[in-house]
Formats: C-alpha cells, sequence, structure tokens
C-alpha cells in the first residue's frame, strides 16, 4: 500500500525527491526509502539526477520519476479512410508510429487482420518495446467496452459484432482496450483540447459518419446500450419518419459528408475539379468555395446543411444541457458562423459552442490518454495483490483508477 501510495505521488509530482514524498505521504523517511528502493528495483521509478541543496547547503537531493520506459503501449484508430498506429512510452510519447489504407470493402476480418500485422511489425522495429503493457483501439460504430465489440457499424464499415479486443488480445497476448472513435476523440478534447477543466460537454463529430462524444460530470457517457451520442439517427422530417433509416439513420443519411459530395455532383455544383477521396474531403472544399462566391445550387446544399446540422446540436443542447459544445471535422469551419444563429434560435439558453482544434489524429491522441490510464490501473493492480479494490468494470470502461494518477492531470474523469 505505501509503494503504491509513493508511486502515485511519484507520477503526479515527478521529478521529486525522497523527501518531497516523505512530506506529502506523511510517511517517515526511512519507510519512503525502503519502499523508493523497491520501486526501483522494480523498473517503475528512476532516479534521474540532482536536484538544489536547501536554503542551509548540504548534500543535493537526488531526484525521482516514473519510469515511463517500463514498458509500452500501442495504440489505433480505424478511420474509414486511414488505419493509424502508434508505439508510445507510458508517459504517452509516441515511439513510432504508421498508417494505411483502410480499404473498407475488404471487411472487418480482412482489416483487423492487417491491423495486427502492422502492429507486430512496428512493435519489432521499435527500441525499448520489449513489454507491451496495453493495446488501445478507436474503432467505428456503437462499440460494447466491456467486451471490446464493436456491435454495429452501420455506415460505410458495414459491421456486425466484430471482436476486436479477442482478434489483439489472441494475437498479442495483452490487455486491450477498444472504445468509438468520438468517445476518445472528445477524451483528447479533455486533457489537451478546448475541453480541457470543463466537466459537462460534448463533442460533435462530422466526417463520413456524424456522431458526439459525451461527457457529464468529468465522466464519459455511454449509455445503457452503449449508443449515447448516436445523432446519426435524429429524424427532422415528419415525411420521412415512417421509412426505415438503418442503418445509417437518416440525419447521416443527410449530412455525412459522402452524402453531401454526391448531392452536390448530382446537383453540378462542383465547379472546380476537386480530387476524389473516401470522404470528399476536397469536393467539400470546393462545395464550400462554390458556395462563398454565391454559386445557386451550392447555397441550397449549404444551406440545407447548415439547418439540419444546426437542429441536431440544438437537440443536443437540450438533451444534455451541457456548458460546452466542441465541433469536430472539416466542415466546421467553414460553417461555424452560419450554424450558431440556427441552434440559438431553437434553444435560448445556447451554450459555448466551440471549434476542435486537435485535427484528423484527435481519437488516436484519446486512445493514448485512455491506454496510459489502463496501464497504470493494470500496473497498480498487480502491485496491489489483492489489497487495493479497485472498481471494476463500470470504471474500468472511464479509464478511472482509485489511487493512481500521472502528470497529464485526471485522465477519463476529473474527480479520480
Amino acid at each position: 500500500m505505501n509503494q503504491l501510495s509513493l508511486l502515485s505521488l511519484i507520477m503526479e509530482h515527478g521529478p521529486i525527491s525522497r523527501t518531497g514524498l516523505a512530506r506529502l505521504s506523511r510517511l517517515s523517511k526511512p519507510t519512503v526509502s525502503a519502499q523508493v528502493q523497491s520501486l526501483i528495483q522494480k523498473g517503475l521509478v528512476s532516479a534521474t539526477g540532482l536536484g538544489e541543496s536547501g536554503r542551509r547547503g548540504g548534500k543535493k537531493p537526488t531526484h525521482l520519476e516514473f519510469n515511463a520506459k517500463y514498458g509500452c503501449l500501442a495504440v489505433g484508430e480505424i478511420d474509414s479512410l486511414e488505419t493509424r498506429l502508434a508505439v508510445t512510452d507510458l508517459k504517452g510519447t509516441i515511439i513510432t508510429h504508421t498508417e494505411f489504407v483502410t480499404q473498407t470493402e475488404l471487411g472487418a476480418e480482412s482489416i483487423i487482420e492487417r491491423l495486427q500485422q502492422r502492429l507486430g511489425k512496428l512493435l519489432a522495429t521499435s527500441v525499448g518495446t520489449e513489454k507491451l503493457c496495453l493495446i488501445a483501439v478507436a474503432a467505428p460504430g456503437r462499440v460494447d467496452v466491456d467486451r471490446g465489440v464493436v456491435l454495429e457499424a452501420g455506415n460505410i464499415f458495414d459491421w456486425k459484432s466484430v471482436a476486436v479486443s479477442d482478434a489483439l488480445a489472441s494475437a498479442f497476448k495483452a490487455p486491450v482496450l477498444v472504445d468509438n472513435c468520438v468517445n476518445l476523440a472528445a477524451l483528447a478534447e479533455m486533457n489537451y483540447g478546448v475541453a480541457k477543466g470543463v466537466d459537462d460537454f460534448v463533442l460533435v463529430h462530422h466526417d463520413t459518419g456524424i456522431g458526439c462524444g459525451v461527457v457529464m460530470g468529468g465522466r464519459l457517457h455511454r449509455g445503457s446500450n452503449w449508443c449515447a451520442g448516436e445523432i446519426a439517427h435524429f429524424i427532422f422530417d415528419l415525411n420521412e419518419a415512417r421509412k426505415d433509416w438503418m442503418p445509417r439513420g437518416y440525419l447521416e443519411m443527410q449530412v455525412g459528408a459522402d452524402r453531401v459530395c454526391e448531392r452536390a455532383r448530382r446537383a453540378h455544383a462542383l465547379h472546380e475539379l476537386a480530387p476524389r477521396s473516401g470522404n470528399g474531403s476536397g469536393e467539400l472544399a470546393a462545395l464550400f468555395r462554390a458556395w462563398k462566391r454565391g454559386h445557386a445550387p451550392s447555397r441550397q446544399i449549404v444551406d440545407e446543411l447548415v439547418l439540419q446540422l444546426g437542429l441536431a446540436i440544438a437537440h443536443v443542447a437540450a438533451t444534455y444541457d451541457p456548458s460546452l459544445i466542441v465541433l469536430q471535422g472539416e466542415i466546421f469551419p467553414w460553417l461555424f458562423e452560419e450554424i450558431e444563429p440556427v441552434v440559438k434560435r431553437a434553444v435560448p439558453w445556447l451554450p459555448r459552442l466551440a471549434l476542435s482544434g486537435l485535427g484528423k489524429d484527435a481519437a488516436l491522441r484519446g486512445a493514448i490518454v485512455a491506454a496510459q490510464a489502463q496501464a497504470h490501473e493494470e500496473i497498480a493492480r498487480a502491485m496491489s495483490e489483492g489489497a487495493v479494490h479497485l472498481k471494476k468494470q463500470d470504471d474500468r470502461s472511464n479509464y478511472q483508477f482509485s489511487r493512481l494518477r500521472f502528470a497529464l492531470g485526471n485522465v477519463g474523469s476529473r474527480a479520480s
């Protein structure tokens, strides 16, 4: 218990001296010295150099830090265009990374197999990554975090009951954490982005799919069916309400990036020749440039898009009453000033709207945060040998651990 407490303090306050640890922990100096020596022998703590002498001079204290090279983490994001992979140390510093074209048409089994192969090569060529502590994957669709299963990803993936965790755990003999891409992007926003320090916010993500990551009371909220924030299924046209919009949902069929580009091509709204990509990135930019120039077909498409997105965000504001809504996706910088008044007309108590600044790697960065927290919990569990009763699946799903905190701050829960 003393070792666990001291390791927590070193993670949070390091580099720190033994005297500093004694002061913070209220343990005796001999106890601190003995326990720190044990942590050093286990490889969890390293002496990093000498600090400054006190006002009276004397011997300089040795500074201690958590040994980020005790093991490594592997993280990945399965996106509609690219699958991105990285290997990091236990502080989240990226050691090496790679990416490959996802090729969604090949199906789930092929994509997971390629992910395994690329990750294996990445680990084999990474220096100092002998001990793989944990794998974290940002996956598309509705994800059962407890089991690491993609229950369904209904847009271009067309996945059902894909056991991502089992496949990777079997291949690499390491714990595996799998969560929805947008949830992990929200986790990144909470730690690095505009939502840092905010207890209640919603991240609205737009790409080929549309969805929300919901944070309430500093914790990710996923719902009883792992589908909190699945706004793709909002229906705003009553004439369309009787139709079966599964699996993508009505809203996503209207505002998904691929659908917007299809509509623009049919209306000959793209004046400029734009390169086609899987989510229509170049075509979207061309559409918005044509809209800015006053091109009538483009204006009609964008006006409908603004109205649909504005209503969706208003519904989110009315449902969750967050203090902040973060907008993430290529379209939002173009449409931010158009969307805000639509939302305000629908909900007079308009929460603060802000653009995400994290870019396309937000979900991968969130996976790193989640992997760190879970890996530290695994270390705590191994050290405690049953003496520390950590909370079980509900807290694991929120990347919390009752004793450990580290330099990034409160991960997954500001109350951790």
